[in-house]
């Protein structure tokens, strides 16, 4: 009787499990730890004391990030565009960017202004004399040529008075639609080698002045 009385007390000793050492709070997430660690089993070569975190290698692929390369490309050329596009007018000056903003400019349907270069503007013939109908005035004749090779813009027209000491006394610019002798479309500009004569009838700056000069803006 005493040897089956013992038996449930052995019994219990055996399969009840003890949760004396359990400290559930501190033992970590199974989330926490690597794939490898939730299915299995622990070797003696893991360490769990190694925070996962650390132990995660990011492998190079060494890979050229193709995307990212047009991505800036993309970007360099829409700001060389934006560039060209504000600073048309005046890079449309020079020979090198004109054909370029020309090709630019055909779908997008907008104007460059015509070339300027007014050291190829030269004055081939002048005269400044009293005029035959209005009294104290003068009536100035000039004619200039277009010595480039392309269609330029009509320049402004300045005419100077100055004394015996070379002072400026007097002087007045004029827009091409004042001084052209004929009336005409200027908007097409001069053409290469053409001739063009100005007229114009000015207040008489007095005695003071003996000379006169033509200049172009």
């Amino acid at each position: 009787d005493t040897a089956l009385a013992s038996e449930p007390v052995e019994e219990a000793r055996v399969f009840q499990p003890s949760r004396a050492d359990v400290d559930f709070y501190a033992w970590p997430v199974a989330a926490e730890f690597p794939a490898r660690y939730q299915q299995a089993p622990l070797s003696d070569d893991d360490h769990l004391h190694e925070a996962y975190l650390l132990q995660h290698e990011i492998v190079d692929s060494g890979s050229i990030s193709w995307g990212a390369i047009a991505a800036a490309l993309s970007l360099t050329f829409l700001m060389v565009v934006q560039y060209v596009w504000a600073d048309r007018y005046h890079l449309a000056q020079y020979a090198s960017w004109r054909p370029a903003l020309e090709i630019l400019c055909k779908p997008l349907n907008c104007e460059l202004p015509l070339r300027r270069d007014l050291g190829q503007v030269e004055i081939v013939e002048r005269e400044i004399v009293r005029h035959p109908y209005i009294a104290d005035a003068l009536l100035v004749n000039a004619t200039f040529v277009n010595n480039a090779d392309f269609a330029q813009a009509y320049p402004l027209l300045q005419i100077s008075f100055s004394d015996v000491s070379g002072t400026a006394v007097a002087a007045r610019r004029f827009q091409s639609a004042e001084y052209l002798a004929v009336s005409r479309d200027t908007s097409a500009g001069m053409a290469p080698g053409e001739q063009v004569r100005a007229l114009l009838e000015v207040i008489d700056p007095g005695e003071r002045a003996v000379s006169f000069q033509f200049d172009f803006f």
